[in-house]
């Protein structure tokens, strides 16, 4: 959710974004022996999502001023956006093993 709003008032926009993404993983690693039970081994692993794009408006933003002996109520246009990530993790993984 992305949210914001002058001097803490009301968002002035707000966007929220909940899907589900299918994606792909593609790694590889190597072990080898170091004594007699034990090895070490590394690993690596990358994840991707794609691209997430979403677009959204915002509220109306109202300003009140002082005008002579008036007051007006000044009304601007709505803040409209579009935003977009890739979406991808990198995953190192380093171990030790001892086999019986």
């Amino acid at each position: 959710m992305l949210s914001g709003g002058p001097d803490g008032g009301a968002p002035a926009f707000t966007v929220n974004s909940n899907t589900t993404r299918a994606g792909f993983a593609v790694g590889g690693g190597v072990e080898t022996y170091i004594l007699d039970h034990w090895s070490i081994k590394v690993e690596y692993l990358f994840l991707g999502y794609g691209n997430v794009g979403v677009s959204g408006a915002g509220a109306p933003v109202v300003t009140t001023a002082f005008n002579g002996p008036r007051i007006e109520t000044i009304t601007t246009t709505t803040t409209t956006a579009n935003l977009s990530s890739r979406i991808g993790d990198n995953i190192v993984r380093v171990g030790a093993n001892y086999h019986f």
